[in-house]
């Protein structure tokens, strides 16, 4: 069944999307100055919970519908640092002349800025509001807004916005409030009187961001982030797998112009934007594994979003030191309860295979592939356990022949994450591997089959990067590591110990209505036609070729009636003219 055939599950999904705390993501990552200042305008949907999080911060929320207002008044009862403001910008900056704000965030309003500036035309509409935020804004201070990218890939690959058709945003037929073009916003910022702006590229896009570029951290063609899960208008008719186009993109350097969304920074001086150059989210985990992964010129920054999350960062600083002790170059540590990594300029083990591959260095991929293993087999070593009793089969109920669990490797603790994803390697121009720097270790299962961990490396390798399954079958690499008869017993596993990591309920109401696309030929499963649409079409094509037969015989029987009528006048006007003649002789005789 097509995935958006069940329109129960599309309305599920549209609950989902206004009321889920992923909402946060737009804002939550950004590295607010502390005690800062902040305007908050409008909120549409769960964003400003983000900054009560943060007690160190005073905000104004400034909302003109006052539906939504009495609703945030009800919601957020005694929260000292937080001021409800019933008004628009305008009316707001007469009784405004002496507050100045640190930020003005327009996270997720901006298709309602007409409203909140009193214009209806949207390029005055956003030239008034940067204006008004010139007079409330310190010199320093910055305006952060999120809007919709008018020349996206979605837009391009058919998707429709609200109740319009395929194209109409990019053909200029439907105008939206949050609909920009790069170029366009940087001449409207150009028009106003701030002097620098900084781009942001969040995928899928601003709503539900599970990664976000900058111009300086954008991702190569085989960037495992890329995979991120779409999702559609259940009407929509998509033409082509959009993150197959994106990487085609990518290679020209154009992601920038067909991002789906921006998140944009404006300010007097650039000096004044966060340093803060990536970020990814894992959304589909338990709340007390979520984390903000933040790139910065110098290093990496994890961080658990709840306080929930404390004791995950401290699992993690165990691992680090076990790892450690077993000889591996970790390059992460904690610190004040977040986990960094020095910045590495090495490029990832994945990166590499997927280019020997798709280069048709096939057997320096093998090579590869065989030393990365025999290092951690050998790192490992002291981790091999005697036993394979109470192993992780029997802790998740899993039955597996005695005798080919016999012949398993088992870790007292195994780190199922050291895949080629997580692992940066040093290789000279000869190709030789100088080292494996490995980091992002967060998970470990006791007893586990080191195979279940190269199974997982090669499993994810060719789940991220499709395109290199044209060159080589992982079959074959199953088959050359000898772990073929153990794939039914490690997808069981794999599909248990992911089931304690991810938050069941956001994953069934993504995988309801949206699907991961990593061929062309899963593209077909998001198109969504309803029987009653499909029949709908049918029904109105028939009849209008009915139409069309009726009114053709209805055409020729007065064509006929109308072509002998005129046979019939022809015929009495040449008798006319014949009695005419005869009248005409008589006249001359006389």
């Amino acid at each position: 069944m097509p995935k958006f055939e069940n329109l129960e599950a599309i309305e599920n999904f549209n609950e989902f999307i206004e009321n889920t705390a992923l909402r946060q993501n737009v804002i939550n990552w950004y590295d607010f100055r502390k005690l800062s200042n902040i305007l908050f305008v409008g909120n549409d949907y769960n964003c400003i919970q983000a900054f009560l999080l943060k007690n160190d911060r005073k905000v104004t929320l400034i909302e003109n519908d006052q539906e939504i207002f009495n609703r945030l008044k009800e919601k957020y009862v005694d929260i000292n640092n937080l001021k409800l403001v019933n008004s628009d910008l305008v009316e707001f900056t007469k009784n405004c002349k002496i507050e100045k704000f640190d930020y003005i965030v327009l996270a997720t309003s901006m298709n309602r800025i007409g409203s909140f500036v009193n214009e209806e035309n949207k390029q005055s509409a956003f030239i008034k509001l940067l204006k008004i935020s010139k007079n409330l804004l310190l010199d320093n201070g910055v305006i952060l807004l999120a809007v919709n990218n008018k020349y996206s890939i979605k837009n391009f690959s058919g998707a429709r916005s609200n109740d319009g058709n395929s194209f109409d945003i990019i053909l200029g037929r439907q105008k939206e409030m949050d609909v920009y073009s790069k170029n366009e916003i940087v001449e409207l910022v150009q028009k106003s009187d701030f002097g620098a702006y900084k781009f942001y590229y969040p995928f899928p896009d601003f709503k539900l961001p599970s990664v976000i570029y900058s111009d300086e951290y954008l991702p190569n063609k085989n960037s495992s982030k890329l995979s991120y899960l779409l999702y559609y208008n259940p009407k929509d008719t998509i033409l082509f797998n959009e993150i197959e186009a994106l990487k085609e993109i990518i290679k020209d350097e154009n992601l920038p112009l067909f991002a789906n969304s921006y998140i944009v920074e404006i300010s007097n001086n650039k000096d004044n934007f966060i340093k803060t150059k990536f970020i990814s989210f894992n959304n589909f985990r338990k709340k007390e594994n979520k984390m903000i992964t933040k790139m910065y010129d110098e290093y990496v920054q994890k961080e658990n979003i709840f306080e929930e999350g404390k004791e995950h960062i401290s699992n993690i600083s165990n691992y680090i030191d076990i790892l450690k002790k077993c000889g591996f170059d970790v390059i992460d540590k904690v610190k004040d309860g977040k986990v960094y990594s020095e910045y590495q300029n090495l490029e990832n083990l994945n990166d590499v295979l997927c280019e020997y591959i798709l280069n048709g260095k096939k057997q320096l991929a093998y090579m590869t592939i065989d030393n990365w293993y025999k290092y951690i087999k050998k790192k490992f070593n002291c981790l091999f356990q005697n036993t394979n009793e109470n192993t992780v089969f029997e802790e998740y109920g899993i039955d597996i022949d005695s005798n080919q669990k016999e012949k398993l490797t088992f870790l007292e603790y195994g780190f199922f994450d050291i895949i080629f994803e997580n692992i940066f390697v040093d290789i000279d121009r000869e190709n030789n591997l100088n080292k494996f720097l490995v980091y992002d270790q967060e998970w470990c299962k006791k007893n586990l089959p080191i195979e279940f961990i190269l199974y997982r490396a090669l499993n994810n390798l060719f789940y991220y990067n499709p395109q290199i399954s044209k060159l080589i079958n992982i079959n074959e690499l199953y088959n050359k590591y000898s772990i073929e008869k153990y794939i039914d017993v490690f997808k069981k596993l794999e599909e248990k110990i992911q089931q304690n990591l991810i938050d069941i309920e956001i994953a069934k109401i993504y995988q309801e209505t949206y699907s991961a696309l990593t061929t062309l030929e899963a593209l077909e499963d998001t198109i969504y036609y309803s029987k009653k649409e499909i029949e709908d079409v049918r029904e109105q094509y028939n009849s209008f070729i009915k139409t069309v037969e009726a009114t053709n015989a209805k055409w020729q029987e007065e064509s006929d009636k109308a072509y002998a009528r005129i046979d019939e006048l022809e015929k009495k006007l040449s008798e006319k003219g014949n009695i005419a003649d005869e009248i005409k002789k008589l006249f001359k005789k006389q």
